[in-house]
């Protein structure tokens, strides 16, 4: 007969189980030599638990030097076994009649008090595993949420740093092109005092060329001579506006501003990331879109821990809302014992 040790201590290790031949009661059987290629690994490991075992509080320290203790005979997991592949073959029968119907509530409370049996003996071994995970876990609990509050800590700060300098480069480029965009209305507003006075000048050289030819015809030659400067000078004026007015046209069309959002600073061995997430704000709203064919049915999902509480409490089956029915199930609840 074999028995099946567990350390109590999660610092020792927990032996394999043992075989025909194997340890003697209470021992665990020893695992196969370590090998040169994995020898460092396991005195890393070893002293690891001794490490933990020292910084570990005074009880847990006492826990850690515990013996193994053996929790179970193996034969008693295999008399379960088959108790329970014999319970599971009789349950394999058709009730006809009101002695089958009895035998069978005999046959199940028989394996209700199997499975308490089976239950007992189960936690009696993972009930000190699980102890000694609890403590594991509570040791290092406060050294965890220190490194996570740490990190939230940092994080939080980069963050707002790295939004900070987002948000002050995209000022700087509003402001540059509301200013590129004051240049080109300056500019276009110059174009067109260039137009008008090209078209005041036009018509004054016309004017000046009118009078030049009525001079002439009148014989006055030195007024007609003045006249027609008077009108060459009007035409060049008119050139130079018009010429001034093309350029300034062509200067607004080109007024830009470079890009002066820069990139979010990069630190190495930190990579930023922007997460997408979705917030109901109106969930009537959410809902008419539904039904309305305005968005997928996957928006909603229906509460089915409410309806299952709405069709407890009205205690019968049939159409509870519109898509919804109440389903009744029979069952039995069974007692170990009479």
């Amino acid at each position: 007969m074999s028995i099946t040790t567990v350390a109590q201590s999660p610092f020792e290790q927990f032996p394999s189980e043992g075989g025909p031949g194997g340890p003697a009661r209470g021992q665990g059987r020893a695992g196969p030599a370590p090998s040169a290629s994995n020898a460092p690994a396991v005195q890393a490991v070893a002293q690891t638990g001794e490490l933990a075992a020292a910084a570990a509080p005074p009880n847990f320290q006492s826990a850690a030097r515990a013996s193994r203790t053996p929790l179970v005979d193996e034969s008693v997991a295999r008399a379960l076994t088959a108790r329970a592949q014999a319970a599971l073959r009789g349950a394999a029968l058709v009730i006809d009649s009101d002695a089958l119907l009895a035998l069978a509530g005999e046959d199940l409370r028989a394996v209700k008090a199997l499975q308490h049996e089976v239950e007992a003996q189960r936690t009696a071994i993972t009930g000190p595993l699980n102890e000694a995970l609890r403590r594991v876990n509570e040791l290092f609990r406060a050294p965890r949420r220190y490194l996570e509050e740490a990190e939230a800590t940092l994080k939080r700060a980069m963050v707002r740093y790295t939004e900070a300098r987002e948000a002050a480069a995209r000022a700087a480029q509003q402001q540059a092109e509301e200013a590129a965009q004051r240049e080109r209305e300056r500019l276009a507003a110059q174009a067109l005092e260039q137009r008008d006075a090209a078209v005041a000048a036009q018509a004054a050289a016309q004017i000046a060329a009118e009078a030049a030819r009525t001079a002439q015809q009148a014989g006055d030659r030195e007024a007609a001579a003045a006249a027609e400067a008077e009108a060459q000078a009007q035409r060049e004026r008119a050139e130079r506006a018009l010429e001034q007015a093309r350029s300034a046209e062509q200067v607004a069309q080109v007024v830009s501003v470079p890009a002066a959002v820069a990139p979010a600073p990069t630190v190495a061995g930190v990579a930023a990331r922007i997460t997408f997430s979705a917030e109901v704000t109106d969930l009537a709203a959410l809902v008419r879109a539904v039904a309305a064919g305005e968005a997928p049915i996957d928006c909603v999902q229906a509460n089915e821990r409410f309806l299952g509480a709405q069709a407890r409490a009205l205690r019968r089956s049939g159409a509870m809302y519109p898509g919804v029915q109440s389903v009744a199930q029979r069952g039995l609840a069974a007692s170990r014992s009479v």
